[in-house]
């Protein structure tokens, strides 16, 4: 009977050493992922003049080649055409994002998001930033090639990109400032460079690879909307017909 409760005392003694010793694992974990989900937030990519979301395709597969959740990256759409010329007011397009940060940040449960935007899209989300309340919902901002700014856009911490071939010297004040030699407007929002420096902005570390990695287990899936360009509007009542093509010469 002693001999059973000495046993008994033992085990129970080497359940609590356990215990005390995976205790500390737990939290660092714990704390790891919570660092982890605070850093990797919702990112939304505003496009610019004549531009779609298409644009941040090669990015959005960079990200999640760097283990960035693709369900947390998204983009929105606009009519840059109207409103370019005037018959599109701007307080729609910043009503339409709002709408689409509001349904974003309902489906992750996030309290706050990251917004990258390129050419005309900076000047939609300077307007954007500049009401502290909607200012107040991002987090960090991305400004690639558009609007200069003698301030912080509503005192969002921001990345400003610059294409090298473009008109030197300009600047956000107070941002990050980076401009990538030799490439074009167009090409500083794809490239691979564009893609180190905003994810060292918004994970704050290097990335692992700056390429798009194939998908796990050899296939891919696809996903996405027929639009009118560069309109941008869904196509209603229609067919999409998918072809498959000769990966040699392109030929269906």
């Amino acid at each position: 009977m002693i001999k059973k409760r000495l046993r008994l005392i033992f085990m129970f003694g080497l359940a609590l050493l356990l215990v005390s010793a995976l205790l500390p694992l737990s939290i660092a974990a714990a704390a790891e992922k919570a660092a982890n989900n605070d850093v990797m937030r919702p990112l939304i990519f505003v496009h610019g003049f004549m531009g779609s979301g298409m644009q941040f395709e090669s990015q959005a597969m960079r990200f999640a080649s760097n283990g960035y959740p693709a369900d947390l990256i998204d983009a929105f759409e606009y009519d840059t055409i109207d409103l370019a010329y005037g018959s599109e007011d701007l307080d729609k397009v910043l009503t339409a994002l709002d709408d689409k940060i509001d349904a974003v940040l309902v489906e992750t449960g996030a309290d706050k998001l990251y917004i990258a935007a390129h050419s005309m899209g900076t000047m939609v989300m300077h307007n954007y930033l500049s009401t502290p309340a909607r200012a107040a919902r991002v987090a960090k901002y991305v400004n690639i090639d558009g609007q200069t700014g003698e301030a912080l856009p509503g005192g969002v911490p921001t990345l400003a990109i610059w294409a090298g071939t473009g008109e030197p010297g300009r600047t956000i004040v107070g941002a990050t400032n980076v401009t990538i030699p030799d490439q074009t407007h167009v090409q500083v929002c794809t490239s691979s460079e564009t893609f180190v420096e905003m994810y060292k902005f918004l994970v704050e570390k290097e990335p692992a690879t700056d390429q798009v990695l194939p998908e796990a287990g050899g296939k891919a899936e696809l996903a996405g909307r027929t639009v009118y360009f560069p309109q941008n509007t869904g196509v209603q009542d229609a067919t999409l017909e998918i072809w498959e093509v000769d990966g040699a010469t392109g030929f269906r």
